[in-house]
């Protein structure tokens, strides 16, 4: 049986759990006593934290999954999810591929799963199943050029160009 001791002799037996607030504490394991510091102990709370699905989460904030942006007349098969002015998703309504944006999202995950596409790719279809509410969709990741290309598009909709100060042939 293992317990915690704060400082002040306060002891966490069994499943409940103790918000650390001291600077020190002493866990006793099997009859060893370990003091662990602050620091080491903001380290094992932020790793019991650092799982995939708590970065996604975390990666999705600021972005409207019920707000999708679409041009039907430029992109008839495609609804694009924004963060800000950057296209992280776009769903293809066509071929249900969901694109992810390597740089900001996709390349994220690979240190949880040891560098491998498949169970990134696993990952993405369960999240954007429970996060995005779509089902029977293929994540694939997507790199720069496509993303600049939609990204531009959708600042200057609607805006009409305007060239001033230009002579032609002029001296």
């Amino acid at each position: 049986m293992s317990h915690l001791t704060d400082a002040h002799g306060t002891a966490v037996v069994g499943r409940r759990t103790l918000k650390i607030k001291n600077l020190n504490m002493q866990v006793e394991i099997n009859g060893i006593k370990i003091t662990l510091t602050s620091e080491q102990l903001q380290e094992i709370e932020r790793q019991k934290n650092n799982t995939p699905e708590n970065l996604f989460k975390e990666l999705i904030k600021g972005i409207d999954i019920n707000k999708p942006v679409v041009d039907f007349e430029k992109y008839p098969n495609s609804i694009f999810w924004f963060k800000g002015d950057k296209l992280v998703f776009e769903y293809n309504l066509k071929n249900h591929d969901f694109w992810i944006d390597y740089d900001e999202i996709w390349s994220k995950f690979y240190p949880f799963f040891n560098d491998n596409y498949y169970d990134v790719q696993t990952f993405m279809k369960v999240q954007v199943e429970e996060h995005f509410k779509l089902k029977g969709v293929t994540p694939n990741y997507t790199k720069l050029l496509t993303l600049i290309v939609v990204e531009e598009h959708f600042k200057l909709k609607g805006v009409t160009p305007v060239i001033r100060g230009c002579i032609l042939g002029g001296r």
